[in-house]
């Protein structure tokens, strides 16, 4: 790839932060759910919530393949067109099935579109290991704090009518045109064949092994991160902290929180390298078990902030690390499949909570479930010390 100059760069790293409201532009139905129970059947308003993660599941493999077979630039101006077809069309026509299918397109087809080919991007245009993570920290934290402006733009838009809070993607169109002249072409990066079709296959072989653990870690990790936002406001009225209104300024905690690890996740991945994710884990961990153990408003609320930061710094790990435990010609595969296990992990969090409350804790208070979370996250730091001082040996 040829060398950028400082402007070309500034402009290519501000196309792809600016990219990242694609990622969280697909959850402004969040703003208007309750107004959409009233209009259309639950099961509607449901697949309209939980289909795109299954859209999602598919389109992240499919793209992350396509990364390794065709020009990255392609793919994600291709997943920006359609985001914005159906995007911004998302309630032109007033029926529920249209919903769902824009829905499908919006935030699961064109999701694993545009946010594995933006990594791909990434990954080609920022070889170097420490450079490329300290972008891809900035590129989380502008997702964070971008998804914050489209939420709140949304929610205002949305109080005179609610189909006016798809009009915040509008925000598409400016970034298409982005897309095409400060993204450069990015083709896939063939293999490395110096004596034959016979290194080729070895250098291939098992390029997986490495990746495993990693998502192994991201899937249990983020199965218990994910209670936390998902179910943080049952803990709250359980426990008799606050309202909705505090329930959002714990999210809100949470955001700034992963915006500052993100930020400074360049310099941190530096310092520890495969161990980055380790002191995350830890935190995570003593997180929950402070939660279930002292409840009050101000610990919730600074516990939020901390495992805030620990999810920002982890996050930011596991999107940098996939690309660089596994050859660079799979780099794009890589992240298509870990695209996938983070979608999949938020799935049994409602089914597996209320299993431990109701089965087999029976309990009202949803902080009891609490220890249980904190102890897989144990695990998963055990886990993670285990492994990395084996490949330091191994080395």
């Amino acid at each position: 790839m040829k060398t950028r100059s400082k402007t070309q760069n500034l402009l290519l790293m501000i196309t792809l932060f600016l990219s990242t409201a694609s990622i969280m532009g697909g959850g402004i139905i969040s703003v208007i759910v309750s107004r959409l129970y009233e209009l259309y059947d639950a099961w509607a308003v449901n697949l309209m919530l939980t289909g795109p993660g299954i859209a999602g599941l598919i389109a992240c493999p499919i793209a992350g393949r396509l990364c390794d077979k065709m020009d990255k630039k392609t793919i994600m101006l291709t997943g920006y067109i359609l985001y914005a077809f159906s995007a911004i069309g998302g309630a032109a026509v007033d029926n529920q099935i249209y919903m769902i299918i824009m829905r499908l397109l919006a935030a699961g087809i064109c999701y694993g579109l545009t946010s594995t080919a933006a990594m791909g991007i990434i990954t080609d245009c920022y070889p170097a290991e420490n450079e490329r993570g300290r972008i891809v920290g900035w590129y989380n934290a502008a997702m964070a704090i971008i998804g914050g402006i489209v939420m709140l733009a949304a929610g205002n838009l949305a109080v005179s009518n609610w189909k006016l809070a798809f009009a915040v993607n509008w925000f598409s169109i400016p970034l298409i045109i982005m897309i095409i002249f400060f993204i450069p072409s990015c083709p896939p990066i063939p293999h490395s064949i110096p004596n034959g079709a016979a290194t080729k296959a070895k250098g291939t072989k098992g390029w997986y092994r490495k990746l495993v653990p990693l998502l192994i870690s991201l899937f249990l990790t983020g199965f218990c991160y994910y209670t936390i936002t998902g179910m943080i406001d049952l803990y709250v009225s359980g426990n008799q902290l606050g309202n909705s209104a505090f329930t959002g300024l714990l999210a809100t905690a949470g955001s700034v929180g992963s915006f500052i690890a993100c930020s400074l996740f360049g310099f941190t991945y530096s310092k520890l390298k495969d161990k980055t994710g380790i002191p995350s884990y830890i935190l995570l961990s003593a997180g929950f078990f402070l939660l279930a153990f002292f409840p009050s408003s101000i610990l919730a609320l600074t516990v939020s902030t901390v495992m805030g930061l620990a999810w920002g710094n982890v996050y930011s790990y596991w999107w940098m690390r996939c690309t660089v435990v596994v050859p660079e010609e799979m780099a794009g595969t890589a992240i298509g499949i870990t695209g996938t296990v983070n979608s999949i992990c938020g799935f049994p969090v409602p089914y597996f909570l209320l299993f431990l409350k109701d089965t087999i804790l029976h309990t009202e208070n949803i902080a009891a479930t609490f220890p249980v979370y904190g102890m897989i996250l144990i695990l998963v730091a055990a886990g993670a010390i285990i492994y990395t001082a084996r490949q330091k040996q191994t080395a």
